[in-house]
């Protein structure tokens, strides 16, 4: 368990620390978390993604939460049940970790003016943190799949990275990227899990991703 742990923070953390320990949920001077199940008290307020039916199954299953990061000016939404850390008024960078449990989650991070489109900075990006990623452990690793689309209304690309060690680990990386063409900033949702469980937390992932949005 314990190794599990070091190779999600050194795959989240390779210029920055993420913070996975439990501390309350709490409304920051530019984020706020909107509790599906919370009265108006401390920037929470009453909201369900139940309404919302054309969304996937599983979001009908159980309440999800928003949260709104005031700086960046972005909003995602996510399960009740998972954890916020909010960073977003401590952090220029690591806006937020969200995790469903000490295996597993994600962290948000925003980079600001960001000129390049995209696609070329994505190129970048993902090449980095493979290259920082082989400097830390042995193996081989390989960019299976990116996708980029431009015409919505911020820009997102989306990579699926597979890490085979030689210590016999294997891991995806997913890394989703959306820029905001008004302000030039982009925000990066980066998580990692074993290959074992690549469906279920990569359909977990997509969900949540789905309901990124920039505020105009």
């Amino acid at each position: 368990m314990k190794k599990l742990l070091i190779i999600l923070i050194m795959g989240f953390v390779l210029c920055g620390a993420i913070l996975l320990r439990r501390q309350p949920e709490r409304e920051s001077e530019e984020g706020i978390l909107r509790d599906s199940q919370t009265s108006h008290t401390a920037g929470l307020t009453n909201e369900t993604m139940n309404e919302d039916s054309g969304n996937k199954s599983d979001r009908n299953s159980e309440a999800w939460s928003t949260f709104t990061d005031r700086k960046t000016r972005y909003q995602l939404r996510f399960p009740r049940s998972w954890r916020l850390t909010d960073h977003s008024a401590t952090n220029q960078m690591i806006r937020a970790d969200i995790v469903k449990n000490k295996d597993f989650g994600f962290q948000i991070r925003a980079y600001f003016e960001v000129d390049d489109d995209l696609e070329a900075y994505a190129e970048r990006y993902i090449a980095q943190f493979m290259s920082e990623m082989q400097q830390h452990w042995s193996g081989t690793i390989t960019e299976t799949n990116r996708t980029c689309q431009t015409a919505l209304q911020h820009e997102q690309c989306t990579s699926s990275i597979d890490f085979a060690r030689t210590d016999g680990q294997h891991w995806v990386f997913k890394e989703y990227l959306f820029r905001d063409r008004t302000r030039n900033t982009v925000v990066v949702l980066q998580s990692g899990y074993r290959f074992v469980d690549r469906e279920l937390h990569g359909a977990e992932l997509e969900a949540i991703a789905d309901t990124f949005t920039f505020e105009p």
